[in-house]
């Protein structure tokens, strides 16, 4: 077997773990080069960025938060730059069913996370032979940097440039033409690469982009595919292509593309004057679609809530008066009892929506602990916890601090697990808040608060934010709708975002970006 001269990379969120096995390839005579993540979106992301990492192996914990392991074996099977991965997997699930799902994913081994390390023996014998071997002696000298690497999420960069400098998605699978723009506008601007349309997709949930620069051709599909997808999240996007096309331009304008440039005719002036040309456009036209799409979705969700007690009340009353007309007053008592229930109805509706349209907090935001506010959701939703039994972690076990509004933050994870605990209702709710908090300023802090409740059918997923809606599940529960809007508002105020998710448990991912440098907004 040809030895290995490339890293390891360990992807496990629990840190004691991590050095566990850390230590266990030391004592066996090993160092190759550590590189320690702690989720599957932060392993695909160094993955795809570090060349020495591809060529090595991965050991890979199953339980993780924003992506599990099962997860990040099916992404990378589906990515043909990453599907010959060399895979171990150690965790401490021992039921069959997670062996055999590992093992359709054609992982190189399954083993188990024991007190005595004894699995953790094993599975380094088995990829011993794969690395030349460093024999540790007292007279050896350690080198003076640790083989053990914290990167997170990115792996290296050698930017020079500031961290406020624009950020441009370039979707293109020519590496030549890659380097074309890198060369053109590198000096200027960030510029990141996405080689297809399934990482450019990833790409822009995870990072904040200030353009798209997106070729036509694609290896899994044409640019056009992506746009709409960008025009929702306010991000601007100007299409290449290497011929001219009025049907392309044409479409490719319908669906909320800004510039349309082609590929011989882009020099460095030209090409910078549009990115800044339709960065401008894109903010002026992100605060008009905001607000007409929320006024107008505001309108239609009262007028659609306020018509049912209303129909109730107009309904009845006809009946009450014909019964009065015809003497018959035996049903009347009732007609009444359901025009007066249909009333407080309408009357607590008008509350809800009073309450929420007078909701104009202001951003306060200073050094906040993310375990103070926590905490303070918990002791708030104290009566539903214990009542419930509700399991809460948080993933790491001590969360960071950041600079946000404390307060609001504590609305906002009081919202989103009294919504896990309250639709959960087969089985102990079991509630995860994750923090990812990368080294780099121009990425955001990504939360997620996952549950094992009912979960959101995806046609709702973007519906669910809007004030008054509720889906036909959660209608059978007291409430109007308001907390998920609330949430949406608050995540906006952070000038952040806020989106809902399908997880591996049964329930909803809800993730929440905030920016870092929130303090420039």
């Amino acid at each position: 077997m040809d030895k290995c001269s490339a890293g390891v990379l360990v992807v496990e969120d629990d840190d004691v773990a991590a050095d566990a096995l850390i230590r266990t390839f030391k004592r066996s005579g090993l160092q190759p080069n550590f590189t320690h993540v702690v989720n599957g979106v932060q392993a695909i992301r160094a993955l795809e960025e570090d060349e020495e990492l591809r060529n090595g192996i991965v050991i890979l914990d199953l339980n993780l938060p924003f992506m599990d392991g099962f997860e990040f074996l099916e992404e990378i099977r589906s990515t043909p730059k990453l599907k010959d991965l060399l895979v171990y997997v150690l965790t401490t699930s021992e039921y069959e069913r997670d062996k055999k799902q590992a093992k359709s994913f054609g992982v190189a081994g399954y083993y188990v996370k024991r007190s005595d390390l004894r699995d953790h023996k094993r599975m380094v014998e088995t990829i011993k032979p794969m690395f030349p071997t460093t024999v540790y002696s007292q007279n050896t000298k350690k080198p003076t940097r640790s083989p053990f690497v914290l990167v997170a999420p990115t792996g290296k960069t050698h930017s020079p440039l500031p961290d406020n400098a624009q950020k441009i998605l370039l979707v293109e699978d020519d590496a030549i033409f890659q380097q074309q723009i890198k060369r053109l506008i590198g000096e200027n601007c960030k510029v990141f690469i996405a080689p297809n349309l399934k990482a450019a997709r990833r790409s822009i949930h995870s990072r904040k982009f200030d353009c798209v620069l997106l070729d036509y051709r694609l290896p899994d599909g044409d640019g056009t595919e992506l746009i709409e997808d960008l025009s929702s999240k306010y991000i601007p996007c100007i299409l290449l292509s290497a011929q001219g096309s009025e049907r392309v331009a044409s479409e490719a304008f319908k669906l909320g593309c800004h510039d349309y440039l082609i590929k011989s005719e882009i020099g460095k002036g030209m090409l910078l004057d549009s990115i800044d040309a339709v960065i401008d456009k894109a903010k002026t036209q992100m605060e008009y679609e905001r607000n007409r799409e929320g006024l107008e979705s505001f309108v239609q969700t009262v007028s659609h809530d306020l018509k049912a007690p209303l129909s109730v009340i107009i309904g009845q009353s006809h009946m009450a008066k014909d019964d009065i007309v015809k003497q018959k007053f035996e049903k009347l008592e009732d007609a009444l009892d359901y025009i007066i229930k249909a009333g407080k109805e309408m009357h607590n509706l008008l509350d809800a929506l009073l309450e929420y349209s007078t909701q104009c907090p202001e951003l306060k935001a200073n050094e906040t602990d993310l375990n103070q506010v926590l905490n303070s959701a918990k002791h708030v939703l104290m009566q539903d916890i214990d009542r419930s039994g509700a399991k809460i972690e948080s993933h790491p076990e001590t969360l960071p601090t950041i600079y946000a509004d404390g307060i609001l933050l504590v609305q906002l994870l009081q919202n989103l697990i009294g919504n896990a605990i309250k639709y959960c209702t087969d089985s102990t709710p079991e509630i995860i808040v994750a923090v990812d908090y990368p080294e780099e300023n121009d990425l955001p802090i990504t939360m997620e608060v996952r549950d094992n409740g009912i979960g959101i059918p995806k046609k709702f997923h973007q519906n669910v934010f809007n004030p008054l809606f509720r889906t036909k599940q959660k209608k059978k529960e007291k409430g109007f709708g308001i907390g998920l809007a609330t949430c949406k508002q608050i995540v906006q105020l952070h000038h952040g975002d806020i989106w809902v998710e399908d997880n591996s448990r049964g329930g909803s991912s809800f993730f929440i970006t905030i920016p870092k440098n929130l303090d420039e907004y």
